[in-house]
Formats: structure tokens, C-alpha cells, sequence
């Protein structure tokens, strides 16, 4: 689950906007759709990153579906502060089921969740391994080696295929980076608290990325420097609940919150 990190977001000042992870995806979905201009090419393979975008968290699913809650506040654990023996699952659970659909599907999937503890391959300053806790290291050890392990299994299966060039591989991974902390810019706040972003190394073909700046400048209203969407003006959103202590998650009505995107 993420929890918006600004609890009086919502009128009653009770409740949380909670966005399950497959809601996060569905908004990572819609930036890969309407992602390429005259000045950025479409990702590709773009069947494999669609795919990507809607699954990169599918691990989570389960869990979403019947989430542990902190009783400190009666709302489900937010993210990364979910119970450590929950989050390793996750991670695994990913690639498990990307790899299942394609052998690249897998590898970057796999090579997300990998970055995920290991600074996002350089993409990242935040080195993750630093908030586990020690008693679980070693079982994140053994899960990192085992997705460095299908990792090099996948790029050999890849190796005689068009998708197995090292230039394509690296530049899917870092689109996938950028549409998922994209998205989790949009999430992790509410409209009006969103302020500025830089995300780094945005694949502007397979041969250069670019830095891109995300800016609030008014409350719902973002622009991009430079611009990567093909469409000047972009209506987008995505779907939460707004839950109150103790309240039901499948008894919680489904709320929008709306973004609305623009060239300078």
C-alpha cells in the first residue's frame, strides 16, 4: 500500500488517500502511453515496457488485497515501512510472474527489484540495502543473489534475439525507473505539496538520456522540462480510497484524484 504522507488531505480531516500498488501501475501505465515526441522516441520494446509498467509491483498484489495494519494508527503499513518479512516476498514475487510472460519482461523486472536494494543501478542516491534490518540481511543476500543469478540465465536466453542487446536492456530499465518514481511523485503527496523533482538519465532514445525536471506550478498542475509526452495538454489520474482508522478497505468507496499536464 501507499499512504499519501499528508493526513489531512481530504475535507472530513480523518481519513488517509491509501493507493493500492496495482492503482500506482495503472498511472505508470498511462505516462508509458502518452511517453514520446519529435524529441523522445517511444519506449521499446513498447509491448514488454507496457506490460512492465501495469506489472513492475505485481508481488505486492496479494498483500494489497489483505494488508497488514499498524496499530499505532489502524491504517494499513505504508510501503517500505510494511513488515520486512512482507517486503522480501514482494520482491521475488515480481520477477516471478513478469518472467512468466517473457523472458525480457523478467530480466528487468528482476533487475528492478534488484536496483530497488541497491540504488537503482546509479539511477538513485538512496542505497536501500541501509534500512534492513540486520537480523533479515542474510535472506536479502540469498534473494539478491538469486535474481543476479536469473538475471544472468535471462541475458543468455536473450543473447541470439533482438532483445538482447545490452544498449536496449539498460534503456528499458531505466524507463521503467523513471514511470514508476514518476508516479510515486504523484502518489506519495497530495496536490498542492508536490513541489519540484529531477529524475536522472531518462531515456531520450537507446543511445542518450537527459535529466527532466517535474514541477508543481499550482496545486494539480505539473509541467516537465524537457517535455517528453506526445501530447501538449495530458489529463491524467489515479485511484485510491480515503480510509479512515480501523475502516474497511473493500468497504471504502474508490476516489480519484486528478493531474493535469502541460508544456511550459
Amino acid at each position: 500500500m501507499i499512504l499519501q504522507n499528508i493526513e489531512t488531505n481530504h475535507s472530513d480531516n480523518k481519513a488517509r488517500f491509501v493507493i493500492e500498488n496495482i492503482e500506482h501501475a495503472a498511472l505508470a501505465v498511462q505516462l508509458t502511453e502518452n511517453f514520446g515526441n519529435k524529441d523522445f522516441a517511444s519506449p521499446e520494446p513498447n509491448d514488454e515496457i507496457l506490460y512492465l509498467a501495469a506489472h513492475h509491483d505485481h508481488g505486492w498484489e496479494s498483500l494489497d488485497e489483505d494488508p497488514p495494519v499498524n496499530e499505532e494508527d489502524g491504517l494499513p503499513y505504508n510501503l517500505i515501512k510494511t513488515l520486512f518479512e512482507f517486503i522480501i516476498k514482494t520482491s521475488k514475487g515480481s520477477p516471478d510472474y513478469n518472467e512468466k510472460h517473457s523472458l525480457f519482461c523478467g530480466l528487468i523486472s528482476s533487475m528492478y527489484a534488484y536496483g530497488l536494494y541497491n540504488g537503482r543501478y546509479g539511477l538513485s542516491d538512496a542505497i536501500n540495502m541501509d534500512w534492513i534490518p540486520e537480523e533479515s540481511r542474510a535472506d536479502v543476500d540469498s534473494m539478491l543473489a538469486d535474481e543476479l543469478n536469473r538475471q544472468n540465465r535471462l541475458k543468455k536466453q536473450l543473447a541470439h534475439t533482438s532483445l538482447g542487446d545490452d544498449k536496449l536492456i539498460f534503456s528499458a530499465y531505466k524507463f521503467l525507473q523513471f514511470i514508476d518514481a514518476c508516479a510515486l511523485y504523484f502518489n506519495m503527496n497530495p496536490a498542492g505539496q508536490r513541489g519540484k523533482t529531477w529524475f536522472r538519465k531518462v531515456p531520450k532514445s537507446i543511445d542518450e538520456d537527459v535529466g527532466i525536471l517535474l514541477s508543481e506550478v499550482s496545486p494539480g498542475h505539473y509541467c516537465f522540462t524537457p517535455y517528453p509526452f506526445s501530447r501538449e495538454v495530458l489529463s491524467l489520474y489515479f485511484e485510491g480510497r480515503y480510509l479512515e482508522r480501523g475502516a474497511s478497505i473493500t468497504a471504502t468507496p474508490i476516489s480519484r484524484q486528478y493531474i493535469n499536464i502541460g508544456v511550459n
